[in-house]
């Protein structure tokens, strides 16, 4: 009988301000097949009152609300086989191990909290890290259940070279920072964000973009190439391989596209690196293709049910003058 132990993922920081608290709250975007999850029991400040655990549900509801995927459920254990999640305590930094963690099929946990961040940063994920217990030949389907949640083009292994062509996480963490100004948006179809703070609804949403492999799952790292993402939907998107920022998980930082849904619209996209004060990003065009590249299932633009988050998208961008904080991951 053999056992291992793997340690995969890193932690991945995001700078700009946000910080949320609450209870653990499933989030269903309309027609979506992936429920983000969140887990407040590390939120021991209380950061998260009711009114900023619905900004937080409704940026994951608007990050899930076109994905179709099927996840696996990973159970507590498996015969003589077990895995021990290991992410960063979102209030204090530290690693935590968790045993007897069970995700639910199409389910995605996210732990969420709040502490005093390094100047700059306002919210840092951390994400997949997942230390496993393999044993006998049952290995590898176990593997493939907890490492890429029965997703095929999953490399379990990750021996190089890297062939993941698809991404199945089961969670992470986010912590926001306590040290910037918030905006908690109770109607985001609106663009009213005070100048002198951070949007925590856009912050919220570049982090959960994190957890779902952008800038940081396998089968995105394959599609870098002299620092251009090559994958063919936001190449198609873009008109031409966009450019990444030199940390490899970003956009570069001035990258544009159009709003979904509003072809004649363009923002900063999602996930470049920084954000304004006084702005709103939405996921765009390109943030989607992406998504698409590193495996996920990516329908059409919501019919007009949930047309508001995106119609909302005409009124963002970034405007002079303001304070300019980074969404960072190292």
């Amino acid at each position: 009988m053999k056992n291992s132990i793997e340690v995969r993922r890193a932690r991945r920081r995001i700078r700009a301000a946000a910080t949320l608290a609450g209870i653990v709250l499933a989030v269903h975007g309309a027609g979506a097949a992936v429920v983000i999850r969140f887990d407040y029991s590390y939120d021991t400040s209380g950061f998260f009152d009711q009114t900023r655990r619905a900004v937080l549900e409704r940026a994951a509801a608007s990050v899930t609300s076109r994905l179709q995927d099927s996840l696996s459920a990973i159970p507590y254990s498996s015969g003589s086989q077990s895995w021990t999640p290991a992410f960063y305590d979102p209030a204090v930094g530290s690693v935590v191990q968790l045993p007897g963690l069970a995700v639910d099929e199409d389910n995605v946990v996210v732990f969420v909290g709040a502490r005093a961040l390094t100047e700059g940063t306002l919210a840092e994920a951390s994400f997949g890290t997942g230390i496993t217990a393999l044993s006998g030949s049952a290995g590898t389907p176990w593997r493939e259940t907890v490492l890429g949640r029965g997703q095929a083009g999953v490399d379990v292994d990750g021996v190089l070279p890297n062939t993941s062509s698809d991404f199945g996480p089961w969670g992470g963490s986010i912590s926001f920072t306590t040290s910037y100004g918030w905006y908690f948006d109770d109607d985001i179809t609106t663009l009213d964000v005070p100048a002198n703070q951070y949007d925590f609804y856009s912050v919220a949403m570049h982090e959960l973009g994190h957890i779902l492999g952008l800038g940081t799952a396998d089968s995105w790292s394959r599609l870098i190439d002299g620092g251009l993402f090559t994958g063919s939907v936001a190449t198609g998107v873009n008109g031409s391989a966009p450019q990444l920022h030199s940390d490899g998980s970003h956009w570069a930082s001035t990258t544009q596209s159009q709003t979904p849904g509003i072809s004649s619209t363009t923002q900063l996209a999602a996930m470049t690196p920084d954000i304004a004060s006084g702005t709103r990003k939405v996921f765009t065009e390109l943030d989607w293709a992406a998504m698409e590249d590193i495996g996920w299932q990516v329908v059409p633009v919501p019919e007009p049910a949930d047309a508001a988050a995106f119609v909302a998208a005409a009124l963002l961008g970034v405007a002079g003058g303001r304070k300019v904080a980074t969404l960072r991951q190292s």
